[in-house]
């Protein structure tokens, strides 16, 4: 069984030392997770905007009672209560 040399990325090829290889893959990994992080900062900003978040069992109880209602022919905003 023959096993095959891994080649290394091209930015990793130019490391003299152990230090350097691990200094050029510890910038490689930052630059990577650096990118998620920005699109992760990006998707949650536009949760924020369209007023997006957790869905909790009180507003499905609302949403469930207030298609119910719909469904029986009743207008739902009647139900509604306002100070």
């Amino acid at each position: 069984m023959i096993f095959e040399q891994p080649i290394a990325p091209p930015a990793l090829r130019n490391s003299e030392n152990a230090l350097e290889l691990i200094q050029d893959v510890d910038s490689i990994i930052r630059e990577k997770v650096g990118g998620i992080e920005s699109a992760k900062a990006l998707a949650v900003q536009e949760a924020q905007e369209k007023a997006l978040g957790w869905y909790t069992m009180e507003q499905e109880a609302d949403d469930i009672g207030t298609e119910m209602v719909y469904r029986l022919g009743l207008d739902p905003m009647s139900f509604v209560s306002t100070p």
